[in-house]
């Protein structure tokens, strides 16, 4: 009858199938669960009472420690260990484990520089560790009597470091240089120390030596050595330095009083009269400057139609804009083709409407282009007679000069 047996032993394993014995690598692996070490130590574990050809290979955490497949291994981090253990016949079997725990780690810091500036205090602290360690502060090598705190307030420079002690373990900081800065002195420079007038700007600038790496954060947002504003008021400037030190300045600028644009209503001309539209300007500024060109009286002639522009200076040298419009106007030139100066009171006249206030030239041709009318101006309009008779019914033929502008057709006359 066939049985199946299971015997365990804490160093070795013997394992009965079917009444068939199987042997299992036998060893000495004996170690606490857990290992207590100082930062820096190291703890080795072995494999002891083996046999000729066995193998091994050794986990950290559950994973294969690359390399590691002696019977001995020096743990030197914090984890759980154990090893595999092979025999020659391909039997194997793993150790318990044992997990290596260092309870005081050596304090580390992101910047061994630390610059204060002058008037300050800087304070350095220790953070992680039990309230029983024992901590020692060190200022160049010299152990500060009473600072034995997580924290230390430091007024001066110097090589600081910090040791902390819990039982038989004592680790210490790397040291820290600390140094003092002097701040910063802020000033502002303005481009000019006169008002501003309205639409002008002034340029402030920061000033500091040029050596050095400085930061700017004006009262405006701005962060740049120069700003340029347009509005009176009282600007801040905050200068900081690369050690993080800052100095405060701030300056007024002022501004004159918005100088009133002078008023000038918009006009029409009739270019085709040769008119001459003078626009005046109100009295009151110091210089005048028309369409952009050198100051001048207070008025100008305009003989064409458009868009001008005015600018007038104040007592305190400011300056102030408007434009206006002188647009074409004339009235409208109707030419009749016929008329009938046969004295029933109804189109007697050639009545030619649009030219009563122009300066034109009119002449009225026959069909041989000899003149029988002409005019300049048309203040009496032609009542169809020639040298004192009226003309024959017939087709003439008319010329009108208004300016650069020629008007020629024909007009019938009809009794």
């Amino acid at each position: 009858m066939n049985r199946t047996v299971l015997i365990c032993f804490s160093l070795g394993v013997v394992l009965l199938f079917n009444s068939r014995l199987v042997a299992q690598p036998a060893f000495t692996f004996d170690y606490p669960d857990t290992v207590m070490l100082c930062d820096g130590d190291s703890f080795l574990l072995e494999v002891t009472d083996v046999q000729p050809g066995y193998r091994y290979q050794w986990y950290r955490n559950g994973n294969i420690i690359d390399e590691q497949t002696s019977s001995l291994f020096y743990a030197t981090t914090a984890g759980t260990y154990m090893v595999r253990i092979n025999d020659p016949g391909s039997n194997s079997v793993y150790t318990d484990s044992v997990t290596v725990i260092y309870h005081l780690r050596r304090p580390t810091t992101t910047d061994r520089n630390i610059p204060v500036c002058e008037g300050e205090t800087r304070t350095l602290t220790l953070t992680g560790y039990a309230p029983d360690a024992v901590k020692r502060w060190y200022r160049n090598g010299e152990l500060i009597v009473g600072a034995s705190d997580t924290a230390l307030r430091v007024s001066e420079p110097g090589n600081y470091r910090v040791e902390i002690s819990n039982g038989t373990c004592s680790v210490s900081s790397d040291e820290l240089s600390v140094h003092f800065l002097a701040p910063p002195v802020a000033r502002i420079q303005a481009a000019s120390d006169e008002p501003i007038c309205s639409g002008a700007t002034n340029v402030l600038t920061a000033l500091h030596p040029a050596d050095g790496s400085y930061s700017y954060r004006w009262s405006t947002g701005e962060t740049t050595q120069s700003i340029e504003v347009n509005s009176a008021g009282i600007y801040t400037l905050i200068l900081t330095n690369a050690g993080g030190c800052a100095d405060t300045a701030e300056i007024e600028v002022l501004a004159h009083e918005q100088l009133v644009a002078p008023q000038i209503p918009d006009t029409v001309i009739c270019v085709a009269e040769r008119e001459v539209v003078r626009i005046e300007a109100p009295l009151g500024y110091t210089a005048y400057y028309w369409n952009g060109g050198t100051s001048s009286g207070t008025y100008l002639d305009v003989t064409s139609p458009g868009t001008y522009a005015l600018q007038v200076e104040g007592e305190n040298g400011c300056l102030v804009s408007t434009t206006f419009e002188v647009r074409a106007y004339c009235k409208e030139l109707t030419i009749p083709n016929m008329f009938s100066p046969n004295g029933d009171g109804v189109g007697d006249v050639w009545e030619v409407s649009g030219l009563e206030e122009r300066n034109a030239a009119v002449t009225i041709f026959d069909r041989n282009g000899q003149a029988v009318f002409q005019s300049r101006g048309y203040n009496t309009p032609w009542d169809g007679s020639y040298n004192g008779r009226l003309v024959p019914v017939g087709t003439y033929y008319y010329l009108i000069i208004v300016g650069d502008e020629h008007y020629r057709g024909p007009v019938t006359v009809l009794y």
